[in-house]
């Protein structure tokens, strides 16, 4: 069953990063494109939480499942790429539409929105295809899991200190 589900999301995770990179060629496209409705845009953020719940369990030393896909260093190392890159790629768009408020750029800000939640989508379903493709020990340290799964406590404690 959990082999099953991991394969599942591992796959929504697939289909998720071809529809974001789909909705961000559409966000950046120079002629004006027909926008979903509010109700299909609200039902894909819902599931979008739903797999966002399934993938951040509250156990991460534990090994829930096995690999879908056989992580060999070559792929390890093209994975943790593709993620830098696409958190990079959001970055660089954040900072942009910043930088283009400050300047009092409005037109180009309320442009960049688009193309920027468009690349967090990218981000995120990258994450998804990722984590249940590999498995987060597989891609990232302890001390960075550690972390991750309580960044409040990790604070906290460098501070008492």
């Amino acid at each position: 069953m959990k082999q099953r589900l991991a394969a599942v999301l591992f796959a929504y995770g697939c289909v998720g990063s071809i529809a974001a990179l789909l909705w961000l060629s559409l966000a950046l496209a120079p002629v004006e494109v027909h926008r979903p409705s509010l109700w299909l845009i609200e039902a894909l953020f819902i599931i979008h939480g739903c797999v966002f719940v399934l993938t951040f369990h509250r156990n991460p030393g534990t090994v829930m499942w096995p690999p879908v896909v056989r992580g060999t260093p070559k792929r390890l190392k093209s994975a943790k790429l593709i993620l830098f890159l696409s958190t990079a790629n959001v970055l660089v768009w954040l900072i942009s539409i910043f930088v283009l408020a400050l300047r009092n750029e409005k037109s180009w800000a309320e442009w960049a929105v688009s193309p920027f939640l468009a690349n967090c989508g990218l981000l995120s379903t990258i994450y998804v295809t990722l984590h249940w493709g590999f498995r987060p020990e597989n891609l990232f340290s302890r001390g960075f899991l550690a972390f991750a799964a309580n960044p409040f406590g990790a604070i906290f404690r460098r501070l008492v200190r």
